[in-house]
């Protein structure tokens, strides 16, 4: 029968390589912050897709005869 050691050559337990510290979590106002961002987001598409603003160029006739827009 084979022994399997769980330690690499170093000699460090595999469980604590690679180990990821534990984090605080999020604060709420940091959680409403995100969620107002996309609600933006998301509204703002919306509304483009409704409400489309096509700007141009406007072109303006004089009634004036010899006056000249510019």
């Amino acid at each position: 029968m084979v022994k399997v050691s769980l330690t690499p050559a170093t000699g460090t337990p595999l469980s604590s390589i690679g180990q990821i510290q534990a984090r605080l979590p999020m604060p709420r106002r940091h959680k409403w912050l995100l969620l107002l961002a996309f609600e933006i987001l998301v509204f703002g598409f919306a509304q483009a897709e409704f409400h489309p603003v096509r700007r141009g160029i406007l072109i303006e006739t004089t009634i004036t005869p010899n006056h000249v827009v510019t």
